[in-house]
């Protein structure tokens, strides 16, 4: 039921839309014509234009004994003329819509063509066998206190019955109410009206049953396979195949339902704009199976920020996609496409501008995915900011230092700042100084060294190559020798416990060599300032 709900959704959306866009012609506002051109197109009263539109306004009220006015009926049929004014509309709203305003305004009607004076044709239908006969409407000259109005020709009349007859719906037009033919928006009759949700309902019904048989077919295939993808995308893609059956079923039947021209040009607009949806929808799962195999990759999982960085991907793929199935269903609606495009690009330079710190931490995102100096779970340094990171967000990376607080760095300083990977470390210095008495003896001191240099060389962790034990420095407090060693331990609680065993071992071989370490100088407090 879930298809269902979403379509009854998209049409609550595009109705009023599509309603809205063809109100408006040319998408939207309508251009102020000048002054000589709105003369030009009022029509005169007794002008064909003014007639047809005063006739089609009475079929669309259901006043058909009024609008027989317009029917050069003989007189052997004056008593059907209500009926023939309502088959005549009923025909030619179902199979020649007639626009009055192509109309001509004149009261003599077009001179520009071939017919008698008097006499104008409004277009062709085609009788049983198939030929084209003329629509054709002649003026008729007022009687007594009657006005003047152009009418159809008795020849059109004398047609109605035979075109009638060849209508699918003329049935439903014997046994409905009448005021279930009256004509409601959009040229829908009200039966209509009421016909095409039930009929939206149970296309849904068949769509979901088509897309399920669908869908088996399609896993019977894709179980064959080695991919994992393909599954995915079966399962992601039902929804838009039950979405694209239900308009199959919907725009086929459709066909039986008599639609007026204009209400079949406007619903399948709305189906048109709907399938666009579908497809864009279908495109938009698909980009979200891209991503979940690619994130679930060996190489996205062993590098974490693969998998982020393909979760960007996704995210834009998503956007883009969106953007272009708005725009399509935009358009088929009839809006100005070209105009929209322009304003949002207006629109998209202010915000561009009012959003430069946004773009700027969006791509300091990218760089760093890209570029990989850190990835979640390691420590690193950034400026005086020690900590591990815990997640690498779109605008921002998050730190959590030893003291256990949450540091926030927006990732557009974040790469341009110097960072300092210390997870990324393959060892770890180790480094010891010595501060002994100044006045030690020689020999004892390079004993102490030797020991001192043998002891590391021996640690299990330390690297020996790597081992420097020598006198560093002399002076009249101490005399340094300085330790430094490589300890090859996989992070820093290990190498915590390697450098306590070897300050120990230091600890140890100074107690027994006898040498005194140095005695730091007595400090000394600042003699008082007296002022006077």
């Amino acid at each position: 039921m879930g298809v269902v709900t979403l379509l009854h959704a998209l049409l609550l959306v595009l109705l009023p839309a599509s309603v809205w866009a063809q109100k408006l012609p040319n998408g939207g506002a309508e251009k102020e014509r000048p002054a000589a051109t709105r003369e030009e197109d009022e029509p005169s009263p007794d002008s064909p234009r003014a007639s047809m539109r005063r006739y089609l306004d009475l079929c669309r009220r259901g006043e058909h004994r009024e609008a027989a006015a317009y029917l050069d009926v003989p007189r052997a049929d004056a008593a059907r003329a209500p009926e023939l004014a309502s088959r005549n509309c009923a025909v030619l709203q179902r199979t020649l819509w007639i626009e009055p305003e192509s109309l001509s305004p004149r009261s003599a009607g077009r001179k520009d063509d071939t017919l008698p004076p008097g006499t104008d044709e409004i277009g062709r239908i085609r009788d049983k066998a198939g030929r084209s006969v003329p629509i054709r409407i002649i003026r008729k000259e007022p009687a007594g206190d009657a006005e003047a109005r152009w009418v159809f020709s008795q020849q059109t009349v004398a047609r109605i019955d035979e075109w009638y007859d060849m209508l699918e719906d003329r049935w439903l037009r014997a046994y409905l109410p009448p005021f279930l033919l009256r004509e409601g928006p959009k040229a829908l009759l009200l039966w209509q009206w009421l016909a095409l949700p039930a009929l939206f309902f149970a296309s849904t019904i068949v769509g979901r049953l088509l897309q399920m048989l669908t869908t088996w077919l399609a896993t019977r295939v894709v179980v064959r396979t080695k991919n994992a993808w393909d599954d995915k995308l079966v399962i992601r893609l039902q929804g838009p195949v039950a979405l694209g059956w239900s308009l199959v079923v919907f725009a086929f039947a459709l066909s039986h339902v008599a639609l007026y021209v204009a209400a079949e040009s406007f619903v399948m607009t709305l189906v048109r704009a709907t399938a666009f949806g579908a497809f864009f929808w279908a495109l938009v799962r698909a980009v979200m199976v891209a991503g979940e195999v690619i994130s679930e990759s060996p190489g996205a999982l062993a590098k974490p920020s693969l998998g982020m960085l393909s979760q960007l991907g996704q995210r834009t793929g998503k956007i883009t996609v969106v953007a272009l199935g708005t725009v399509a269903v935009i358009n088929e609606l009839g809006y100005p496409v070209a105009s929209l495009i322009t304003g949002l690009g207006i629109g998209g330079v202010a915000l561009a501008l009012a959003a430069t710190k946004t773009v700027e931490n969006l791509f300091g995102s990218v760089s760093i995915l890209v570029d990989q100096p850190f990835k979640i779970g390691e420590t690193i340094k950034v400026d005086t900011v020690e900590g591990t990171v815990e997640t690498i967000g779109l605008r921002s990376t998050r730190l959590r230092t030893a003291d256990r607080t949450l540091v926030v760095i927006p990732n557009g300083k974040l790469a341009d700042m110097r960072i300092e990977a210390l997870g990324a470390r393959d060892r770890f210095r180790f480094v010891l100084r010595v501060p002994l008495d100044p006045r030690s003896p020689r020999a004892e001191v390079e004993a102490l060294v030797k020991a001192l240099d043998a002891s590391m060389r021996a640690a299990g962790s330390v690297r020996p190559d790597d081992v420097l034990v020598r006198v560093k420095a002399w002076s009249d407090v101490s005399l340094d020798v300085e330790a430094t060693a490589y300890v090859e331990v996989p992070d820093l609680v290990a190498f915590t416990t390697v450098r306590q065993t070897l300050l120990l071992d230091a600890t140890d071989l100074v107690g027994r060599s006898g040498l005194r370490l140095a005695t730091p100088p007595p400090v000394t407090a600042p003699a008082p300032v007296i002022s006077s």
